[in-house]
């Protein structure tokens, strides 16, 4: 066992995302300045978050957005029995919890609450009612792209609501992701263009930030050295043997790269 200080310290690491083996052309040949690309031919949904190459660019640029085209938004329903008089709830979306929503707030200000949790990106998800607000009828959850495609269902408390009862909420249409992506908006001006022809891309980029924590790590196994003979009691410089080494470290947070989306990463 030993330990590594380990202080400061940022690396990256991508997820499984993988699709170099894809060339979508653009249809134009934009020009430098641009932000918005125009696709065709490109077969997939490239998830928000991906890095972006043009031709032989080696510059990587970040999809911030994509037109995906073909999908059916996802929508959930919250109901009771009988109509709520009071209190507060809140919602978790995909691990994380809204602040507390009044019983009589307005759509808006439950969008307001849900887009101000991570796993929620702006624009993706709208709220109305039938009627004014919960305390007059059901309230309607519409996500669209990026999550129509990936609907976690929302968990409700309305432990401080009072009046009605039964208080659910549930998925009422499930999401379709469209199949293919028509254009999309990188996070930097291109500094050449696109000639060439194609985008390529990869997984999506996540930055994590050692703070105040350690390394940590165990060697799996022993590593045999071989004495140098010209020199009793030390080995040779070659004579190194691979090693399975495992990791366990802590961290003080850790942050999306610039355009990507909220890590999924366990504190284990």
């Amino acid at each position: 066992m030993a330990l590594i200080d380990l202080k400061n310290v940022n690396f990256y690491i991508r997820d499984g995302f993988n699709s170099d083996d894809i060339s979508s052309t653009t249809t134009d040949i934009e020009p430098i300045g641009e932000t918005t690309i125009a696709l065709t031919g490109c077969t997939i949904a490239v998830p928000v978050g991906a890095g972006v190459k043009f031709g032989t660019d080696t510059e990587e640029y970040v999809v911030v957005s994509r037109t995906v085209p073909g999908g059916t938004a996802a929508v959930q329903t919250m109901t009771s029995v009988g109509s709520p008089t009071g209190g507060t709830f809140t919602l978790t979306y995909d691990g994380d919890e809204t602040s507390a929503i009044a019983s009589d707030a307005l759509p808006a200000v439950v969008e307001l609450a849900l887009e101000a949790i991570d796993s929620i990106p702006n624009g993706s998800c709208t709220v109305t009612a039938a009627a004014t607000h919960y305390e007059d009828g059901n309230l309607i959850f519409t996500f669209s792209d990026p999550l129509e495609g990936a609907i976690v269902d929302m968990v409700l408390d309305a432990s401080s609501l009072t009046g009605g009862s039964g208080h659910t909420i549930s998925t009422t249409t499930p999401g379709v992701l469209g199949t293919t992506t028509t254009a999309m908006v990188i996070n930097a001006l291109l500094v050449a263009t696109t000639s060439g022809g194609t985008a390529t891309f990869t997984g999506i980029k996540i930055e994590v930030i050692v703070g105040e924590g350690n390394l940590e790590y165990t060697e799996k196994k022993t590593r045999i050295f071989r004495l140098n003979r010209g020199n009793l009691n030390t080995v040779k410089n070659d004579d190194q043997e691979p090693m399975d080494v495992t990791f366990a470290f802590e961290w003080e947070y850790i942050k999306g790269a610039v355009g990507a989306t909220r890590p999924s990463i366990g504190r284990d």
